[in-house]
């Protein structure tokens, strides 16, 4: 969440605000305020712009970092199809566009050595498996838990390079 953090300071965000206000009961002492659904927004927003530059591996850690941000937000504060913030299916319809290989052919080249796999198929299924590190988080939303090819992936995740 640090890196979030930055990137609005560096762009001018107040970060006063973008908590949301205490419950009437007190959050015990170590516990951080939870970043309330607007400064998530901005957050978000600037992730998805920058990731919208040139450099295509640049972009690709930016979307990586907005689609941690909405995993992480789902999980302080649940589901919620259509929202667009909290929409579980924002991550899956980004994991379909990093994953372009068929699970099979992922599988089979998971089998191989890491070493004898073409440097840009090698990149591709790391960049997937980068990609289903954010799914994990997720895997017991019905929209994951349910979906048979989303759970067959995660399932390769262990055997990615």
């Amino acid at each position: 969440m640090t890196r979030w953090r930055g990137v609005l300071l560096l762009a001018g965000v107040p970060l006063g605000g973008l908590y949301d206000t205490p419950d009437p009961a007190p959050a015990p002492r170590n516990e951080a305020p939870s970043v309330s659904h607007a400064g998530s927004n901005i957050a978000m927003d600037l992730f998805e712009g920058l990731a919208r530059l040139p450099s295509a591996r640049r972009a690709d850690a930016f979307w990586l970092s907005a689609m941690n941000l909405h995993a992480w937000m789902i999980g302080e504060r649940g589901p919620r199809t259509g929202n667009p913030v909290l929409d579980p299916d924002i991550i899956v319809r980004w994991f379909h566009r990093v994953a372009q290989m068929p699970l099979h052919e992922a599988a089979r080249l998971c089998a191989m050595e890491p070493r004898d796999l073409p440097t840009e198929r090698l990149r591709a299924l790391r960049d997937i498996k980068s990609a289903l590190d954010v799914l994990e988080g997720l895997a017991q939303t019905p929209r994951i838990r349910d979906d048979v090819e989303l759970q067959a992936w995660l399932e390769l995740r262990e055997h990615m390079p």
